[in-house]
């Protein structure tokens, strides 16, 4: 039922980074970087019901309108702003994760990321792909993570596990000054 949705949230991440894992295996990092936004999605949710537990009821209890509106992905991190909150990603991140995996601008260049910035079509190992698309995933899954080790209904001392390694793999994260959390 509805009480176990961090749960849920939780078993569409897992799904989510094997989907991506795959495509990265095989050369598809647009597309994998696509899937890091849903997983960012969840996280940023995920924190906003952590830092206000109100909004876990509201959102369980709203009507697919008053949801799409109140609980969008810009809504949740207006939310978290408004709250003072961290904003585990933020909109510049967003809206690069958007660019690159999601949505078509004028800008699009697929599977471009290598040195020259020649787009490519078809499976084509590029390493700065990979590390991008890794770094992006590995810290979408850190923003769900979290969160979600303290909503879910989960024993306290795997809950405070699951926390404590997500801080390490996140500080991780953080400390590459090459990665995704540099800036796009």
């Amino acid at each position: 039922g509805k009480e176990h949705v961090f749960e849920y949230l939780s078993g569409r991440t897992v799904t989510s980074v094997n989907s991506a894992v795959r495509l990265l295996g095989i050369g598809y990092y647009d597309e994998a970087l696509s899937i890091s936004r849903r997983i960012a999605e969840i996280g940023n949710l995920a924190q906003l019901f952590f830092s206000e537990n109100k909004h876990i009821r509201s959102w369980l209890d709203a009507s697919d309108q008053i949801r799409k509106k109140n609980y969008s992905p810009a809504s949740v991190r207006k939310s978290l702003e408004k709250i003072g909150s961290v904003i585990p990603t933020d909109q510049d991140t967003y809206t690069w994760l958007c660019e690159v995996g999601t949505h078509v601008t004028p800008k699009t260049r697929p599977q471009a990321h290598n040195s020259t910035g020649r787009p490519l079509l078809g499976a084509v190992l590029q390493p700065k792909g990979i590390e991008i698309a890794l770094q992006s995933l590995a810290w979408s899954v850190c923003t769900v993570s979290g969160p979600t080790a303290k909503l879910a209904i989960i024993p306290e001392a795997n809950s405070n596990a699951l926390l404590e390694e997500t801080i390490e793999h996140a500080k991780i994260l953080f400390e590459n000054p090459d990665g995704p959390l540099s800036g796009p």
